[in-house]
């Protein structure tokens, strides 16, 4: 079909913009524009007009022409509205629209005692034998241990995030997808 009209290419709130338009939760790290990429017949389109998270492209279109689309997806950390009591202190890590979480396959016997602080970085790896191939996030997290009486120790840990869709495949274990942000969140381990 040829002819003159306007494509509405959705965006999604997890790419740029508002992730959470009814404040339930706020994410760290999302920009407000320019992750959303999109060329027509190989040409990139240099300004999106987005409206109501719709890229907007008017022109006059002609049988077999093309449109690429190439979404950013950073790692962010969410925290949850200052309302629920649960999550307070802690945080949840999102990569595009997919959830983390943190299994105690990956992460010691229990995770409980793991913090990951404000401005923790973490990398994204492919991970083709795992779990039938997913993307995980690698960091370096705090882990809290008992040394005494009422004495803790805290000690670099490296931490695995993998998907929260696929978790509890690899065997009994815990899990979490709320991690403390300080000692004050964690629950220590014996070391």
């Amino acid at each position: 079909m040829a002819g003159e009209l306007d494509l509405h290419i959705r965006i999604p709130g997890w790419c740029e913009g508002v992730a959470s338009p009814n404040a339930l939760y706020q994410t760290s790290n999302l920009p407000s524009s320019g992750a959303a990429h999109l060329k027509v017949n190989g040409k990139p389109v240099e300004h999106l007009d987005i409206i109501h998270g719709y890229a907007v492209l008017h022109r006059r279109w002609k049988s077999g022409d093309v449109i690429q689309m190439k979404l950013k997806m950073p790692i962010e950390s969410v925290t949850a509205n200052a309302s629920v009591e649960a999550d307070k202190g802690r945080i949840a890590l999102m990569r595009g629209p997919i959830v983390y979480c943190f299994e105690g396959a990956d992460n010691g016997a229990g995770a409980q005692n793991l913090i990951i602080p404000p401005g923790t970085e973490f990398t994204p790896e492919y991970r083709r034998n795992l779990l039938g191939g997913v993307t995980v996030l690698l960091g370096t997290a705090t882990a809290v241990f008992l040394t005494g009486q009422d004495q803790t120790t805290l000690v670099p840990f490296q931490i695995t995030a993998t998907p929260y869709y696929a978790n509890a495949t690899r065997g009994t274990c815990p899990m979490h997808v709320w991690m403390a942000e300080s000692q004050n969140h964690s629950k220590p381990q014996p070391q």
